[in-house]
C-alpha cells in the first residue's frame, strides 16, 4: 500500500483508501500539473471531506451551496460514505501516480463548527 501523506499538520488527519472516497476529477490539466509536483513537493495540504450521514437531511443544513453539495453528492456517490470537499483533483493525480491512500480530514455533518469549517478549508 502506498499512502501519500501531507506535509501540513493537523490532529484529524487520518489516511484513506482512495477507493474509499467519493470524489470527481474535472480538470485533466491540473491533474497533470498536481503529478508533476506531488513527486518533488509532496501533499501540502490533506483533502477535506466529510462523513456521508443519509440521516441528515441535506434540506436541514446552512448554506444553499452546502445544501447542494451534500444533495448532489448522496446522488452521485450512493455506496460512498466519505464525501470529497476539497482535493478532487489531488486524489485523481495520486491515483494516476500509484498511491492507493491520502490523507484527509474527514468532518462530520452533524457538528456545526466541523460544518464551518470544511467550508474555510485550511487555506
Amino acid at each position: 500500500m502506498k499512502s501519500l501523506q501531507s506535509n501540513y499538520k493537523h490532529n484529524k488527519i487520518k489516511s484513506i483508501l482512495i477507493s474509499e472516497l467519493g470524489y470527481s476529477s474535472t480538470d485533466s490539466s491540473l491533474v497533470s500539473s498536481i503529478k508533476e509536483s506531488i513527486p518533488k513537493e509532496g501533499l501540502h495540504y490533506p483533502i477535506s471531506a466529510y462523513f456521508y450521514n443519509p440521516k441528515v437531511k441535506w434540506e436541514d443544513l446552512d448554506g444553499v451551496w452546502l445544501r447542494a453539495r451534500i444533495r448532489n453528492a448522496s446522488i452521485l456517490y450512493p455506496d460512498k460514505r466519505i464525501i470529497v470537499w476539497q482535493g478532487n483533483n489531488r486524489i485523481q493525480a495520486a491515483k494516476e501516480l500509484g498511491y492507493t491512500s491520502i490523507d484527509c480530514v474527514v468532518y462530520s455533518l452533524n457538528n456545526q463548527q466541523e460544518l464551518e469549517q470544511i467550508q474555510k478549508g485550511f487555506t
